[in-house]
């Protein structure tokens, strides 16, 4: 097991006595640490409502990690994404965590998400809490693979309104994601020409390849 720092040592005891369950030879994030069960899903559940340390929500999502493809666990994501949301915007002293909390939970969100997590994909996408100040990762990227499961007028307004502000200026790292999400709700009138002038232009060879790919599909 890798090395944890003392406040993971502590969700990790909080998890073992809230569940019911011994970490002591196994790791968060292992096959089947967390059967989906009924009785233990309902202990997730109440955990989450007590209002856990990001620690816990970041260890909890690990061990739920085989387990995100049903619906239960699905909702229970939500909610957590919800709870980093409103902890970001309430103490930014904590954010580092909540960060890492928020990537984990991007990684694994995409996997069933539909029309009814729409609200919380664009908050998570467009939450500028969701960075790390100086760092060229951009915590807000992880949630487009969810955005891009999503068919919603909404989504292309969200995506459109991120490369049109970032035409010529090229500073946003979300225009990639925003190219590939994009490609879900497609314009054929007026994509072409925004994406069009991404592939020409930008700086970056790696972005002009995602946005000539796109335009290629079309």
């Amino acid at each position: 097991m890798q090395a944890m720092s003392e406040n993971e040592e502590h969700a990790v005891s909080v998890l073992e006595v809230a569940l019911g369950i011994d970490l002591t030879e196994v790791e968060l994030g292992e096959d089947y640490v967390l059967e989906p069960s009924d009785e233990m899903l309902k202990r997730c559940e109440d955990l989450v409502a007590s209002g856990p340390s990001p620690e816990v929500l970041s260890e909890l999502v690990a061990g739920l990690r085989n387990s995100y493809h049903l619906r239960r666990v699905h909702r229970l994501l939500a909610e957590m994404g919800w709870q980093v949301l409103h902890q970001l915007r309430a103490d930014v002293g904590t954010s580092g965590v909540f960060l890492r909390v928020a990537e984990r939970l991007g990684q694994a969100f995409k996997y069933g998400a539909g029309p009814a997590d729409l609200d919380l994909v664009l908050e998570m996408c467009s939450d500028t809490n969701l960075t790390f100040e100086g760092d060229i990762e951009d915590v807000r990227n992880y949630w487009f693979d969810s955005l891009a499961k999503i068919r919603d007028d909404r989504v292309g307004e969200f995506c459109r309104s991120i490369i049109d502000a970032d035409l010529g200026r090229w500073q946003d790292l979300r225009l990639g994601s925003s190219i590939r999400a994009l490609a879900k709700v497609w314009d054929g009138k007026t994509d072409p020409i925004r994406v069009g002038r991404i592939a020409e232009e930008h700086p970056d060879s790696f972005i002009r390849k995602v946005a000539r790919q796109s335009l290629a599909k079309h």
